[in-house]
């Protein structure tokens, strides 16, 4: 006798999708993502890639219009969230969008996504992906593969222009196993999954000749007497071309190892206690840069970016049938996520090719030109990292009363995170064309101009004759950006499932939120204070960075009505608050990153003050009397670039609504 859950959810207004383990099995996931499945669910929005909103990267999705980070991902119920990006802690980004974490798919049991939910669940408005893992049983049960994608048989990619045919091999290998560990009472299961993939990133670059770089040389010679050598040793990253073009490639990197280990106790017929625990690592090479482009970064092999990651999830969950119409659950959760971005001239040393840039800071910044590819990586947020820890603990209890599913319940969180971003601390140097540094009386702009030559004539004098301020910028921080940032978290939330009659059941509920203030380990955030100028927090009437709001409050109402026997009609409203990242408030791409990276520090600690730096040109150009005279110095006076946020900041939230008919015929086709 087999008995299957109905097409049609005719006793609760829940927007949403169940993916059992068969379809999750036989689906066709690309890159083996778990996040593809939510194309199935309503309201669900995802390009053609399978990414969508701002992050552009694997596994990311919007529902119904909010943000792709407004989701609460949580693992058999306990969080799965890393606070920074608020993104699923498994599965979650690397480099430009690829995957630095996985949840093995042979561990997943069922994936379910509610879009439209009830006040049981809560944290953000987008919606709540819950992961259900398989258990063992009585019977040892297992499975394995491997899989195998590379370029033995593929033809050359547009951009492969090389002698040698760039290289793609993908190996995807693991399994699982579960079974008794004492029969009837105590069973374990584990499953693995592992990457080791090789992709050969294929690029035609525009790079300067060298005829190009001496007629610059002169040009700049020809101004000041004198050319910095240093500039000379800049120029040589670049590989020499006679065309001004170059095929080259890098070698992509991406390793990762994924597993999962859970067991379940059954204290009695009454007692379950299940524990679990998930490990990923993973280690990324990737280029990261583009053309020419302020910010961007360079395509070149050497200064490609790095990105090693390790994530753990642990959590315990005991559940206990009180009676025949009470149960209760409690729930502990625990998760880290450590991650950092560098590159690969990380350990690269200026004043080993002579130039004192004043920073203190290693590797080469970047050069942003015209018409030819940047030097160096990126100068925004290279080198960053943190280590984001997340606690839960939440207790639910259901009671059963007559025609009433009545359910209350309780949860605490706490995120810190340890973090730095030395955002424009190695530098931005943008030296454009548009100056008309040209030989002869060539105009900018008319036959016979070079771009590329004014562009490096303006990069060997350092801006010097740019005196209209339009083609040089310099744009440089110093200050250490070591931080560790916490918010706590705490929910309420009671709701009834009342069934009227046979066909129709109303749905109630009220949930409260609070998000807390974030706040900073020693005190180094930083907000506008009574008087209008910055100050520390704790200081000038700040007494927290913003005010607590206490008034999230948010009801849920819905009904389900089987009108037919093959027709159910569903309706339901709410209000859902979100949880705002970390990284919102203290990791933009801006001068001043944010609130705990500002041009101010508590008395005692100069040092936590992130200061703009200013520009020597003559010690860049080489024409400063004093040698190795520092291209940089901290800048004692504003006017500074602040980042601040509204004292009133209230929490983001959405209304939701919906109406659905839900149809099925005789060949159980379901239409909605």
């Amino acid at each position: 006798v087999t008995e299957e859950e109905p097409l049609v959810e005719a006793t609760r207004d829940v927007l949403g999708e169940v993916v059992d383990q068969h379809l999750v099995s036989e689906l066709p996931l690309n890159g083996r993502d778990f996040g593809k499945l939510v194309a199935l669910t309503p309201g669900a929005t995802v390009d053609p890639s399978g990414v969508a909103g701002t992050q552009g990267g694997f596994g990311q999705f919007n529902i119904n219009g909010n943000r792709d980070r407004s989701n609460n991902y949580t693992l058999d119920g306990t969080d799965n969230n890393d606070p920074f990006f608020n993104n699923s802690a498994l599965n979650q980004v690397g480099i430009g969008g690829a995957p630095a974490s996985l949840l093995p798919i042979d561990a997943i049991q069922e994936f379910n996504l509610q879009s439209s939910f009830g006040a049981e669940y809560g944290r953000n408005s987008g919606s709540v992906v819950n992961i259900v893992t398989k258990s063992g049983s009585n019977r040892v049960h297992g499975s394995g593969f491997e899989f195998l994608r590379n370029s033995a048989l593929d033809g050359r990619n547009f951009f492969n222009t090389q002698s040698k045919k760039s290289v793609f091999q993908n190996n995807n290998f693991g399994g699982s196993l579960g079974g008794p560990i004492v029969k009837n009472k105590t069973f374990f299961f584990g499953a693995y999954e592992g990457q080791r993939e090789r992709v050969g990133s294929d690029f035609l670059l525009l790079v300067p000749t060298q005829n190009q770089i001496q007629e610059a040389r002169s040009i700049a010679q020809g101004i000041q007497g004198t050319v910095n050598p240093a500039l000379d040793a800049i120029l040589a990253f670049y590989p020499q071309s006679t065309t001004g073009q170059i095929a080259s490639a890098v070698r992509d990197k991406n390793d990762g190892d994924n597993l999962i280990a859970k067991i379940d106790h059954n204290f009695s017929d009454t007692e379950l206690l299940t524990g679990r625990y998930a490990f990923a690592r993973n280690s990324q090479v990737f280029p990261f840069g583009s053309p020419g482009g302020y910010g961007a970064g360079s395509r070149l092999p050497q200064f490609a970016q790095t990105s090693p990651t390790r994530v753990q999830v642990f959590s315990l969950s005991l559940l206990s049938t009180l009676s025949a119409s009470r149960i209760n659950e409690v729930r502990f959760g625990y998760s880290r996520y450590r991650t950092s971005f560098s590159s690969l001239d990380a350990n690269f040393d200026p004043t080993s090719i002579g130039m004192n840039f004043g920073t203190g800071k290693l590797g080469l910044p970047e050069f942003d030109f015209s018409n030819i590819e940047n030097l160096g990586a990126t100068g925004f947020s290279v080198p960053r990292g943190r280590t984001s820890g997340t606690y839960q603990i939440l207790d639910n209890f259901t009671w059963l009363r007559g025609k009433h599913t009545f359910k209350f319940g309780g949860e605490f969180r706490r995120a810190s995170i340890s973090n730095f971003n030395d955002n424009l601390e190695r530098g931005i140097f943008q030296f454009t064309a548009g100056v008309c540094l040209t030989t002869g009386a060539i105009a900018c702009g008319q036959p016979g101009y070079d771009p590329v030559v004014d562009a490096l004539a303006n990069f060997y004098t350092g801006g010097s004759q740019d005196f209209n301020f339009c083609c040089s910028f310099v744009s440089v921080d110093t200050g250490s950006t070591q931080r560790t940032t916490y918010n706590n978290g705490f929910s309420l939330f009671g709701q009834d499932d009342y069934r009227v009659s046979s066909t129709f059941t109303l749905n109630a509920g009220l949930r409260w939120e609070y998000f807390g203030p974030l706040s900073e380990k020693n005190g180094l955030l930083s907000n506008l204070g009574v008087d209008g100028n910055l100050a520390m927090v704790g200081t000038d009437g700040l007494h927290g960075l913003y005010h607590r709001d206490l008034r999230d409050f948010a009801p849920r109402i819905g009904f389900a009505w089987k009108a037919l026997n093959d027709t159910v009609i569903r309706a339901g409203y709410g209000i859902y608050y979100d949880y705002v990242p970390q990284d919102i408030l203290i990791a933009n791409f801006t001068t001043s990153a944010g609130v705990a990276t500002n041009p101010i520090a508590p008395p005692g600690k100069s040092a936590d003050a992130v200061l703009p730096m200013n520009f020597d040109y003559t010690a860049f150009n080489g024409t400063n009397p004093t040698p190795n005279s520092p291209v940089m110095s901290v800048a004692t006076s504003g006017p500074y670039s602040v980042f601040v946020t509204p004292q009133n900041f209230r929490s983001p939230y959405t209304q939701n609504w919906n109406c659905l008919l839900y149809t099925s015929d005789a060949a159980d086709d379901l239409t909605r």
